[in-house]
């Protein structure tokens, strides 16, 4: 009886299958080695994940749309004047609608919309043939996803914006969790050539370094290869910088600046500057004084400095504490 045994009473009882697990190895010297290919000189590569974050309402959905307008023509990159691979772009958009929002902004931006293509939904069909859609998932419709992009072989971008809607439910605070839903898209993006770009927002801590401040795990900036924001310059409000956090592909390179201006159709498009910034991403999120001229900094020491000033107390109680003011 395959997979049983029986027992002296002649019960049958279920035998676990022992798996047998092998390390699989490749010697390096049966690898040929490859440049990296790139969407945009230095900044998005191709075959590889980049994440782009930032506050609300600064442009981070107007700037990937700008992306997409671009490899939808070539047209050369700010700055550099690098000119990016023409193609194909796949986009999942949770927060904006496709005709008054997306097609607006992409025509703005004189997109060759017949390049671009919104995945909508995931389409199932029971055994009655009953058909029902829902919204696409990270974590059960890879398979879709890689079955979708051979129909577009010219693919050269894929959109994820935010990423934080297509986790389902993926703990996205959980670092093996969010490492388990990031390194099969990887493996896709990597496959097919192709750069994925996964939208973001910030989270609302005030750390020091900006590599904690992408919202939900740190896996998620650890995974992309190139990570950005997007934020305010401090000095001009209306003035978007944006500035790299992590290159693990290319040298260190200068960040770029933007302000947003409209269109004749009405539509809000990307107006960028010609020069490089240089203004170090960890000083442009630097926390500012507020009105009474005290920063969040010293918020916290005079918090500390009250809280123990009775003696020791558990750090659990501190924490809650300190989350309550």
């Amino acid at each position: 009886m395959e997979n049983k045994i029986i027992d002296r009473r002649n019960k049958v009882l279920d035998k676990p299958i022992k798996e047998n697990s092998q390390a699989v190895t490749i010697c390096l010297a049966d690898i040929k080695s490859e440049p990296i290919s790139w969407l945009w000189q230095g900044r998005i590569a191709l075959g590889k994940l980049t994440l782009i974050a930032g506050d609300p309402g600064l442009g981070k959905s107007l700037l990937t749309t700008t992306l997409a307008a671009h490899v939808s023509r070539g047209y050369q990159w700010p700055v550099d004047a690098t000119i990016p691979p023409k193609g194909s772009i796949l986009l999942l958009s949770a927060e904006d609608d496709a005709a008054d929002t997306i097609k607006s902004r992409l025509e703005a931006a004189e997109a060759d919309c017949q390049h671009i293509h919104i995945i909508q939904a995931v389409k199932n069909i029971d055994v009655r043939g009953v058909s029902t859609e829902r919204m696409f998932s990270l974590k059960n419709d890879l398979r879709v996803l890689e079955e979708l992009i051979p129909s577009f072989p010219d693919c050269r971008l894929l959109i994820i914006d935010p990423i934080s809607a297509y986790l389902e439910e993926t703990e996205s605070n959980n670092n093996s969790s969010v490492r388990g839903l990031l390194a099969p898209l990887a493996r896709l993006a990597s496959k097919y050539h192709i750069a994925m770009v996964l939208v973001s927002h910030l989270n609302k801590g005030n750390a020091t370094n900006a590599m904690y401040r992408p919202m939900g795990s740190l896996a998620f900036i650890a995974a992309a290869r190139a990570a950005y924001i997007v934020t305010k310059d401090k000095n001009n409000p209306e003035r978007r910088l944006f500035l790299p956090v992590k290159n693990n592909l290319a040298k260190d390179i200068s960040g770029l600046a933007y302000s947003v201006v409209t269109a004749e159709n009405g539509a809000p498009v990307m107006a960028w500057e010609t020069e490089a910034v240089t203004i170090p991403i960890d000083e442009a999120l630097a926390i500012q004084v507020t009105d009474n001229g005290q920063n969040i900094t010293d918020g916290t020491t005079d918090f500390l400095l009250g809280f123990l000033s009775g003696g020791p107390v558990k750090v659990s109680d501190c924490v809650r504490e300190a989350v309550a003011a």
